[in-house]
């Protein structure tokens, strides 16, 4: 008796001499996680070399209303498009967009932000504008590559709109779903609200496999089951491309941003929880676009080590959204 409850406690202290340097380790490491970023500032600040341009004026270097988002509205909807060596898609992406918005009683603005790519994107922006008499369109050159969530950030920042849209330049989501995105995002009622498109609902669809790589498919299922585990975010999509935001949601959401890269689009959705947003997922037609700069394996990679340190850093309240008053607005 006595010998089987001596090698009981013995398996238990060995079992503990095990887990306890383990346990230690890990809270060490999201410490760290969350430690070595903890005084990082979200703010954004306009880096040095960033050129603006439009059909008038082909290069204004120095533009006064760096944050024009904090200022009144002067267009109903601007139309955010981050584009890394995107000369061959964006044209047709342009296309659908401005065909679209002409035939609405919409005022809009178009700032594509031009993040370092190595191509002609700025030149093709600009003549596409020039050629098509279009003069609200405009573009933000980046001088290095900082990443998609650093450049729709700062395309927001320059935003005029009463909304905002934020959407990807292959054209990948039908603009024609605007209007059904907008409708949910006026329906919410709230000057704090965000309609996101949400490509969920192709995975239950029969050519789903046409429409995607396979893949891309299983990544993508993976990456969202992991997403909904780790921060709880009752979302099915978070990553499609096409998301609208009320001003007010957009000056509170993007100015508490941290995350310059892939993951951005799961810190928006975080912060607009955090920030009390309404959020309304809404089901929009897509087709995957040839000619992506996308590494998808070691992106994925990326987003999930990223997405690890994003949750720590939330949770251990390391990252925290900015308070505003209505004298900050």
């Amino acid at each position: 008796m006595f010998n089987d409850l001596l090698q009981g406690f013995l398996r238990t202290l060995l079992g503990w001499s095990v887990m306890i340097p383990f346990l230690i380790g890990f809270a060490f490491l999201l410490f760290f996680l969350g430690f070595e970023s903890a005084k990082r500032k979200p703010h954004i600040k306009i880096p040095a070399g960033t050129k603006y341009y439009n059909v008038e004026e082909k290069d204004v270097s120095d533009e006064d209303d760096k944050y024009i988002l904090f200022k009144s509205s002067e267009y109903d909807l601007s139309v955010v498009v981050p584009a890394y060596n995107e000369e061959d898609r964006i044209t047709t992406m342009l296309d659908e967009t401005t065909g679209f918005l002409k035939g609405t009683n919409l005022s809009y603005e178009i700032i594509v932000v031009n993040d370092g790519s190595a191509d002609k994107t700025t030149e093709t922006v600009l003549s596409y504008a020039e050629d098509n008499s279009i003069d609200n369109i405009r573009v933000i050159e980046l001088g290095a590559n900082r990443g998609k969530g650093f450049a729709v950030r700062c395309g927001v920042f320059h935003s005029a709109g009463n909304l905002i849209l934020f959407a990807d330049a292959d054209g990948a989501t039908d603009f024609q779903d605007y209007d059904k995105v907008a409708d949910r995002l006026y329906a919410l009622n709230n000057e704090k609200a965000v309609a996101i498109g949400s490509r969920a609902h192709l995975a239950e669809e029969d050519d789903v496999s046409i429409k995607r790589h396979k893949l891309r498919v299983l990544l993508q299922q993976g990456f969202h089951l992991f997403v909904k585990f780790v921060t709880r975010l009752p979302i099915e999509d978070t990553q499609c491309g096409f998301k609208l935001f009320t001003r007010r949601a957009a000056q509170e959401i993007f100015t508490s941003m941290h995350v310059n890269r892939w993951i951005f689009d799961v810190e928006v959705l975080i912060l607009a929880r955090l920030i009390g947003c309404k959020v309304e997922e809404v089901p929009v037609n897509w087709e995957e676009i040839d000619g992506s700069k996308l590494n998808v394996a070691s992106a994925t990679v990326e987003m999930f080590i990223d997405l690890i340190k994003l949750s720590v850093r939330y949770s251990l309240k390391f990252w925290k959204p900015i308070d505003f008053s209505e004298e900050e607005l």
